[in-house]
């Protein structure tokens, strides 16, 4: 449902039905690759109908030269997932229908000026006709951020089926998670990168509203080393642990951040008419109780964890107790080949 697949082209995803039609002979086997700056996270996926079966995860090191995918998870296709630094996203609402004039327009509305040196994609999510109006999430990626990347897949296999930013391939593995598995009730993620920090909400199974802010976990690590002069795996280890009360640091930290949730989450109760809207996190920081406790006193409800590899079926020799632990690291590479499955 999420697929927004990053060519040298606009692609436009009109509709569900467009979206099926031209997936139907995609891959029932695929390797999802979440290629990080600190970390390459890979999964393989297999389909059979509605049901996914996790084969095979693992966590490499970064390589910007030479991407050796242990032969267990190498599938034919892959579906790959970058961070996308510069990337710009956004969830667009306009009058009428996605025509050509929209097309148009799109890299305008995403803030490009130079149309031929991004990929540029969109999916329309609702598509309003006259006066209604319609929604699109779009997405234009630098091609100096894709290029590095797709020269792994030059030769050889997994040969690449598709490419998008990482933030957009976690939402689809939220969708097909928590919203596919409670349609009918107002949910949101916060998706903590190292970063940037992806706020999105969703209503009667639909996106509804994403935020980005230039504010993620590397922020939070460098003020606790600064302030208690630690280094970084100490810093994690305060965080996750709680070992000190750095309430006030982080509420200091965070005001300008959770300020903008509350604002958002609002706005989606008034406009959407909704109430009620259950709260998730994912991200290195979402381990941290303090920080989530922060979160949960400034919104006032509470805050939880999700793992991606809850909606999945997990082969038990797939999975050991280390790649159990990180399970949250994995969201990006899982959405990019669910999308690649459907």
């Amino acid at each position: 449902k999420s697929h927004l697949m990053l060519t040298k082209h606009r692609v436009r995803m009109k509709s569900l039905k467009e979206l099926t039609d031209r997936l139907k002979h995609g891959p029932s086997d695929c390797t999802g690759i979440d290629i990080g700056s600190t970390a390459i996270k890979l999964v393989r996926l297999r389909g059979s109908g509605s049901d996914v079966t996790l084969v095979g995860a693992e966590i490499l090191e970064p390589s910007v030269t030479n991407l050796s995918i242990p032969p267990r998870l190498r599938a034919r296709h892959a579906a790959i997932a970058v961070s996308g630094t510069n990337a710009v996203a956004k969830l667009l609402t306009f009058p009428g229908a996605a025509d050509a004039g929209f097309e148009g327009r799109l890299h305008k509305s995403l803030g490009v000026a130079e149309e031929d040196d991004f990929r540029i994609s969109y999916r329309v999510i609702s598509e309003g006709q006259g006066r209604a109006e319609s929604r699109a999430l779009a997405v234009a990626l630098p091609q100096a951020e894709a290029d590095p990347v797709m020269q792994h897949f030059a030769s050889g296999i997994p040969a690449p089926y598709s490419l998008e930013i990482a933030p957009l391939a976690t939402l689809t593995a939220f969708e097909h998670g928590p919203v596919a598995a409670n349609p009918d009730q107002a949910m949101g993620l916060i998706d903590f990168g190292t970063a940037r920090t992806t706020l999105s909400f969703f209503h009667r199974g639909a996106l509804v509203l994403m935020r980005q802010f230039d504010f993620g976990s590397r922020d939070i690590l460098q003020r606790v080393e600064s302030t208690l002069h630690v280094d970084t795996e100490t810093a994690q280890g305060i965080l996750v642990d709680s070992a000190f009360d750095i309430s006030e640091l982080l509420g200091e930290l965070m005001s300008p951040v959770t300020t903008q949730f509350v604002v958002s989450r609002d706005f989606v109760e008034r406009r959407d008419n909704c109430s009620d809207i259950a709260l998730f996190a994912i991200g290195g920081i979402a381990l941290s109780r303090a920080t989530l406790g922060e979160l949960e006193q400034t919104l006032s409800t509470d805050i939880a964890g999700w793992n991606p590899f809850d909606n999945l079926n997990v082969q038990t020799q797939s999975v050991d107790d280390r790649i159990g632990a990180d399970s949250w690291r994995f969201a990006s590479a899982i959405g990019a080949a669910l999308s690649a499955l459907e």
